[in-house]
């Protein structure tokens, strides 16, 4: 399950492909493990995480003609046991974004592989999570008619 996911599901009517978006923001986190690992404390453990922002597009019909909603959507991947990237440049458009819930081994409990990528400058991501969260939306319509 994708904690707040009907935050992005109640906008688009169901969980968007990802088709045509654009990653325009990666960040990556350790965590805190050692910091926990030296105090002892591990009520506070934040794991290691990847924090990406999609841009998204969609045509709405109660928009004027010419406008498209544009939409920068904020996914954490938590707990991330692999994480492969390549080709992240100026442009990072992807033809979709693959979840599949399934057992990881390593983590020895169900969790995420997630993939995406496939556009034109081959931007390709591949990793595994134990969770998934969405964690912003932002919205703004655009004008895309020419003047």
């Amino acid at each position: 399950m994708i904690v707040d996911a009907k935050r992005l599901t109640d906008l688009y009517n169901g969980w968007p492909s990802f088709s045509s978006a654009e990653v325009v923001q990666l960040t990556l986190s350790r965590g805190n493990t050692l910091d926990c690992m030296q105090s002892g404390d591990w009520n506070h453990l934040e794991s290691p995480t990847l924090s990406v922002v999609f841009l998204l597009s969609k045509e709405r019909n109660d928009l004027p003609d010419g406008q498209i909603l544009s939409t920068t959507v904020e996914l954490a991947f938590r707990s991330l046991s692999r994480l492969d990237m390549s080709g992240f440049n100026y442009q990072n458009a992807i033809c979709g974004l693959g979840i599949r819930e399934s057992y990881i081994d390593k983590l020895d409990r169900m969790g995420f592989r997630v993939d995406w990528g496939g556009g034109a400058l081959q931007h390709d991501v591949s990793l595994v999570c134990e969770q998934i969260e969405v964690c912003g939306i932002g919205e703004q319509v655009v004008d895309t008619s020419i003047s």
